[in-house]
């Protein structure tokens, strides 16, 4: 029993501004919560290493309770007409100090104007 996050939903709440949804889906408190979004026009290989474009992320830290949702102002993002990406990670500690990283990679596709996940690079690990 533990928390376990991952970004529910990657939405544009005007037409050039992104908000990232993260939920806690666990059981406990997930602490010390961070977010890191980066983004690129191509598709990302199988070996893709993910690299941050942002050493301190998106957001402060933040506790996040059992089912609960953090919403995200993630930057500014003109739509495309061809398929992108945003990937990044999302560390956080369990209630047992345990560290996590949740990572994401999400493709925008233009034909339903939302952001789908993408079919790699979607994962957790213990850190430590």
């Amino acid at each position: 029993m533990r928390a376990y996050l991952a970004v529910e939903s990657i939405q544009y709440l005007s037409a050039h501004n992104l908000q990232i949804l993260v939920r806690n889906y666990g059981n406990t408190p997930a602490h010390g919560v961070r977010v890191w979004k980066n983004d690129m026009e191509s598709e990302p290989t199988e070996e893709f290493a993910f690299e941050d474009q942002s050493p301190d992320g998106i957001s402060g830290e933040q506790m996040l309770q059992p089912k609960e949702v953090w919403r995200i102002r993630a930057g500014t993002q003109h739509r495309k007409e061809f398929p992108w990406f945003i990937y990044g990670h999302i560390d956080y500690r369990d209630i047992y100090a345990r560290k996590w990283r949740t990572t994401s990679c999400y493709m925008q596709d233009p034909s339903v104007d939302s952001f789908v996940p993408y079919r790699r690079h979607n994962s957790e690990e213990q850190l430590g």
